[in-house]
């Protein structure tokens, strides 16, 4: 089992590149620290993964330029009347054209109404996660302390300054004009969450990310955590069964552990073995996700939780990879469904309005090949490469 500390202390470290970072000196839920570490002094002599580091730090230097964002920057007032309450519009939802104010609003599945795009929430709340990916990533591979200082300003901004921060819960996201002001489904928004609190890891060395900006840090996800568990809308999300249902057991899971609530966090990897079996059937189809309009890209997006979730998983010793329901249904039979179609071998054969992208398939290929000792995998992941971002490049080796 990894062994983790939630907030090391670190001793001592370099500023020359490439030096290295001692393993209990960092908190990571998802990532290979062992290859992340191998990688990382490879890129003295491999000058691919050199080159790599070197596109990520240039593309995280072209960040400093960028402003900072916050939840408190929108012009839509929530419900609440406080800007520090995330806001959002059902993405699917539009006005129906045979009513005058049209109201309520109908679903068109895949279809995204420029209307939601007029409240910024979602679109800052995607910067900043970006913003803070790659210049943690681009510190963990330099251990130039600029980048851990820009992430953890970003940071604070978001999450801890009293005139910028969030609050903790997402009452009001994806609301749906003349239906309902908020809904568990909204808490997709934070799909990404992960990546943020892995990010916090990777900094978590750096004198730029003080004590008491790692005690704010875990109040916030303490309380959000909560607000997960018992509100309404976390309640009713945490019965879903398909890709909300996954992105909601990652959200958990991730908070519960970087909070210490091993508890949670073993709990919600049990229930998991459950709704593999209900998600996946024994042909490696994901029929909830196939029902969609855009059903490659769900089956896709649903996958990249599991192997959040999975990785998550064995950090507390439980094996959600090679689980198999008496009937054959799996993760490794999901992943293999989609190789010849994220491939271009065979033609996706459900309904797929927009042009199939594999964004995010590289790193679940290559983790599925070394899970299930497999080159079919590690064969799929070259062919897709050439389209994935240069983190996953790094990391996903």
């Amino acid at each position: 089992m990894l062994k983790i500390l939630l907030f090391p202390f670190c001793l001592l470290y370099s500023n020359n590149l490439y030096s290295p970072i001692p393993r209990d000196s960092i908190q990571l839920f998802f990532t290979n620290f062992k290859e992340i570490s191998n990688t990382k002094k490879l890129a003295k002599v491999d000058d691919i993964i050199r080159k790599n580091i070197d596109i990520l730090t240039h593309e995280a230097d072209n960040l400093f330029e960028k402003p900072l964002y916050s939840i408190s920057s929108k012009k839509t007032m929530p419900p609440s009347g406080d800007f520090h309450d995330y806001l959002s519009m059902a993405y699917y939802w539009w006005p129906d054209s045979s009513k005058s104010d049209g109201l309520p609003y109908i679903r068109k599945d895949g279809q995204r109404n420029p209307e939601s795009l007029k409240i910024e929430d979602s679109r800052n709340l995607n910067i900043m996660i970006s913003m803070v990916w790659k210049l943690s990533w681009a510190y963990f591979f330099t251990e130039n302390e600029k980048y851990a200082s820009k992430v953890a300003q970003i940071l604070r901004f978001w999450f801890l300054n009293p005139s910028t921060r969030m609050n903790p819960n997402l009452n009001y996201a994806q609301f749906i004009p003349g239906i309902v002001e908020g809904r568990g489904s909204g808490i997709i928004d934070f799909h990404r969450l992960p990546f943020i609190i892995e990010s916090i890891g990777l900094i978590s060395c750096s004198k730029f990310l003080t004590s008491q900006d790692k005690i704010g840090l875990k109040n916030w996800f303490e309380n959000y955590l909560d607000w997960l568990q018992n509100s309404k809308n976390g309640a009713k999300e945490s019965k879903a069964k398909n890709n909300h249902g996954s992105y909601y057991n990652t959200q958990l899971a991730i908070c519960a552990l970087f909070t210490g609530n091993t508890h949670v966090a073993d709990r919600t990897f049990q229930k998991s073995f459950d709704l593999i079996s209900y998600q996946i059937d024994s042909e490696g189809k994901q029929p909830e996700e196939l029902k969609r309009t855009l059903s490659f890209m769900y089956s896709s997006f649903n996958l990249q939780a599991w192997l959040l979730l999975a990785n998550m998983a064995q950090t507390r010793g439980v094996d959600l990879w090679h689980y198999h329901s008496n009937d054959g249904r799996s993760l490794a039979k999901a992943i293999s469904y989609l190789v010849p179609f994220a491939t271009g071998t065979k033609k996706w054969e459900y309904n797929q309005i927009k042009p199939i992208n594999t964004e995010g398939l590289f790193g679940l290929f290559v983790v599925a090949s070394k899970k299930f000792n497999d080159n079919k995998y590690r064969n799929a992941a070259l062919m897709i490469e050439g389209k994935e971002d240069v983190i996953s490049k790094l990391i996903f080796r």
